[in-house]
């Protein structure tokens, strides 16, 4: 089952995309409207926040289900997820591969204020396997919600690149996540080390149009 947290793609590009998945598959459509948001018991402020948000909206989303394999907009699935299905997460909350910026001391300007070490690693929220039970237990999207909002000042990394919720992200589920081989986020700026991507992501500055992304991608 696919679950696209969305807003205004019509019916007809509905049956498009929904026309490209093979059998059994499936697509459910979550639309953030005031109506979906309140029947999910969601904050209502996700109506209005920029979509790099709706990732918290996973748990109200997928309410029925104890876990799920969270993908941005921008990336390309090239192998078989079954091994991130399966992945044993133990105790932490999500799996993730780390950023670009790899420590907290990279994007999180003010770490030292929220009591986080400089070197702890730093997570890119655009895949994750999520333990969605754990998550809805801990209340992560409520926390990390209301820590961007706290700390909206600080949520640009290195004075350029907004983080939004995946500032947040890392700051609540520090030493509550498990790292992902970087085959399960590989970005479209860097070098594919071993020609064994499964995921590809165009992050940042490797957008298709862009001179950042390398011509392989």
């Amino acid at each position: 089952q696919v679950t696209v947290i969305h807003r205004d793609i019509g019916p007809s590009l509905r049956r498009t995309l929904a026309a490209l998945l093979p059998s059994p598959h499936r697509v459910r459509w979550f639309e953030v409207t005031k109506d979906a948001l309140a029947a999910a018991d969601a904050a209502p402020e996700f109506l209005t926040a920029p979509p790099t948000y709706w990732r918290l909206l996973a748990p109200y989303a997928l309410a029925a289900e104890s876990r799920a394999i969270y993908v941005d907009a921008d990336t390309i699935v090239l192998g078989d997820l079954s091994p991130l299905w399966t992945i044993e997460l133990g105790d932490d909350v999500v799996a993730a591969a780390r950023d670009c910026l790899p420590l907290m001391s990279d994007a999180v300007e003010n770490y030292e204020a929220l009591g986080l070490p400089a070197d702890a690693p730093y997570l890119n929220a655009g895949v994750m396997v999520i333990n969605l039970e754990a998550w809805r237990r801990q209340q992560i999207s409520r926390r990390a919600w209301e820590v961007c909002q706290a700390n909206e000042r600080h949520l640009s990394a290195r004075g350029k690149w907004k983080q939004y919720a995946q500032y947040g992200l890392n700051v609540v589920l520090h030493g509550q996540w498990r790292q992902l081989d970087p085959e399960w986020n590989q970005w479209t700026f860097a070098p594919d080390g071993n020609g064994h991507a499964r995921i590809v992501h165009y992050v940042g500055g490797g957008k298709p149009h862009l001179p950042d992304c390398l011509p392989a991608y």
